[in-house]
């Protein structure tokens, strides 16, 4: 049963309709997308507070599965040919699940092999490969199952993965072009995140229509009576076994990976009630205690507060690690300030025991606000600053 597995991953008829066959199908897929949840998610999310994770791999594969089902189902094409069923219905789900060992992949720790631009890369090309491979493999199995053309199966999938992406990237956050709650310094990951992002809702936007029409042309059209599927003795046994030992494999690494996760998980935390709060989470712990190129908040993607500023006030008012100060202070100099901001920081120098001494680390800030900002009374403010500090502002 492995060898008819290794055949149905490349696509092979016999091997689509043998596992097709089995009783047992369901289950043991369900297996197999679980183990490639626990891949995607063993070093990306504290599963311990939020579990739901693992269950997005399952329900995003059964419901692009049963749309696909449901549009094929009720084709006008079969005519008097007998329809797929819910026997049908039940080996399609399987089979997508079966194509789920194919994310084990993204498992690959890129992160801690390679630097922060070159693990992106290889994260996005992963994601490309494996994309191209399951939409290949779902073409195929439409095909044998429900007796489509291969032109027709096609145009229906492609239909149906672009509504799916596009939902999918509507409900995902993704960075903002520009200015976004006042920051500026993205990653290289949340950089590369907006431009996929930018560029699938932009094509898939495009292709709704003409995938729409030809779907539903293509639908119309005659097919071929679909496979009719009989029961044979199980074999899946192998394959089971398969997915719970890829299960335990990824849960081996999980007392490393999840210490990682559970301290950035505190620290996401921490940013919801402040910024001190956040800088006193962060002081407890050394940088490479923290997941691989992640950054506290805020960022781009999961949190937009507490601000740089209000950050770095709190790293220099507060006994805050060496590392967080040293963070927040280069993270300072790339970010822009809306009005809030900006009077926060003045009122927070102007009420500071060391007005000079905070004034000093916020220069470069005083004097964009000074030349800059459309608020006459702040300019003034923030004038004032810049007089008082000619010595300190070389520093």
């Amino acid at each position: 049963m492995l060898l008819t597995y290794v055949y149905f991953l490349c696509g092979r008829r016999a091997a689509i309709v043998s596992l097709a066959e089995q009783p047992r199908l369901l289950w043991v897929g369900l297996l197999l997308v679980m183990s490639a949840a626990l891949a995607r998610e063993y070093d990306a999310e504290y599963l311990l507070a939020e579990p739901w994770h693992l269950l997005l791999s399952p329900l995003v594969s059964w419901a692009m599965a049963t749309l696909i089902f449901a549009l094929v189902s009720t084709s006008r094409g079969y005519g008097d040919k007998p329809r797929p069923g819910w026997r049908a219905y039940a080996a399609f789900i399987g089979l997508f699940w079966m194509m789920s060992p194919m994310a084990w992949l993204y498992g690959i720790p890129y992160e801690r092999m390679l630097d922060e631009s070159a693990a992106v890369d290889a994260n996005l090309n992963t994601l490309r490969v494996l994309s191209l491979w399951r939409i290949f493999l779902a073409i195929r199995v439409v095909q044998v199952l429900f007796g489509l053309q291969a032109i027709r199966a096609t145009v229906v999938v492609l239909c149906v993965a672009n509504l799916v992406m596009l939902a999918a990237l509507h409900l995902v956050p993704a960075p903002i072009f520009g200015i976004m709650g006042g920051i500026q310094d993205m990653t290289v990951a949340e950089e590369r995140l907006g431009e996929l992002v930018f560029l699938g809702k932009s094509l898939g936007m495009l292709a709704v229509l003409p995938l729409l029409i030809t779907a539903a042309v293509a639908l119309a059209g005659g097919v071929r009576s679909p496979v009719v599927l009989g029961t044979v003795g199980s074999g899946l046994r192998p394959l089971g076994w398969l997915g719970g030992a890829a299960i335990l494999f990824w849960c081996c690494w999980l007392p490393w990976t999840q210490q990682e996760q559970r301290l950035r998980w505190r620290a996401d935390q921490a940013a919801t009630v402040g910024a001190p709060a956040l800088v006193a989470e962060l002081s407890r712990h050394a940088v490479h205690e923290y997941p691989s190129f992640w950054r506290p908040a805020p960022d781009a993607v999961r949190r937009q507060e507490p601000s740089v500023a209000l950050c770095m006030l709190a790293a220099y008012r507060s006994e805050s690690a060496e590392w967080v100060r040293v963070h927040y202070r280069h993270r300072l100099k790339k970010v822009a300030y809306n009005h809030a901001d900006a009077v926060r920081l003045l009122d927070a120098i102007d009420s500071d025991s060391d007005p000079q001494r905070l004034a000093a680390v916020f220069h470069s800030q005083l004097k964009y606000f000074a030349e800059f900002h459309p608020d006459l009374s702040l300019r003034e403010r923030a004038a004032h600053w810049m007089c008082v500090l000619p010595p300190l502002a070389d520093r």
